[in-house]
């Protein structure tokens, strides 16, 4: 039986996807993180980010979610019909059965089958007003995928793009796996040499010591309350 997602949920989950991206990670961990926690949220067996190609006009899957097939892994679709058009619109679509729905291109399908995928939900990802994306969740049996499970990706994905340009900049639709955040140790070069061996970079010792604070701040005031 599928799980009801609260709207505390999917705030818990912007949350956590946030302050994973604030850890310095390149662009592919951050969108592997990213996708492995809404696959893991919205209980489905895989899933994928489909990045633009502008020039070609089409998407490529960049990121996987328990997919092991290769063709899946390397598959592009047309921005011009099916699936890709989600990336023209503000909106996403639910295919419960692979098999039957006729808005799923043929080619596409072939390649779905050989994962064994029937139920997929899919949403636009947009990196820019020009460069939009693609983020599918599917499972491998029958789901009944709802409305309010459509809105709340939606909502999910429209926050992580927004915190996805925020963290790697105008850039990020690229897909550069390597790309770090703005701001961050090693952005647009290699990773920086630590001051000391063995002991995380300055940034990060502030970080952490804020956070100790805070937590023995929060200590501090719960005891005078007590």
């Amino acid at each position: 039986m599928k799980r009801s997602i609260s709207e505390s949920m999917i705030c818990k989950a912007i949350s956590e996807i946030s302050s994973l991206l604030a850890q310095w990670l390149t662009l592919g961990e951050g969108l592997e993180l990213i996708l492995s926690k809404i696959c893991k949220l919205f209980d489905t067996d895989t899933g994928y980010i489909a990045m633009p190609e502008q020039e070609k006009n089409e998407l490529h899957v960049h990121t996987t979610f328990g997919i092991d097939s290769e063709a899946l892994k390397k598959m592009r679709i047309s921005l011009n019909k099916g699936l890709g058009l989600l990336a023209k619109t503000d909106t996403g679509y639910i295919i419960h059965d692979c098999v039957s729905d006729k808005r799923l291109e043929e080619s596409l399908y072939s390649i779905y089958a050989t994962e064994g995928i029937v139920s997929i939900m899919a949403v636009p990802m947009k990196f820019s007003n020009e460069h939009t994306g693609l983020l599918c969740v599917a499972n491998r049996t029958y789901t009944l995928f709802s409305a309010t499970d459509l809105v709340n990706l939606i909502t999910l994905i429209n926050h992580v793009s927004s915190e996805i340009n925020r963290f790697y900049g105008p850039n990020a639709w690229k897909g550069d796996r390597k790309l770090r955040r703005r701001g961050g140790p090693g952005y647009g070069g290699p990773l920086p040499i630590r001051f000391f061996p063995g002991l995380p970079d300055p940034v990060s010792l502030i970080i952490n010591s804020g956070s100790y604070l805070c937590r023995l701040l929060n200590r501090l005031i719960k005891m005078k309350k007590h």
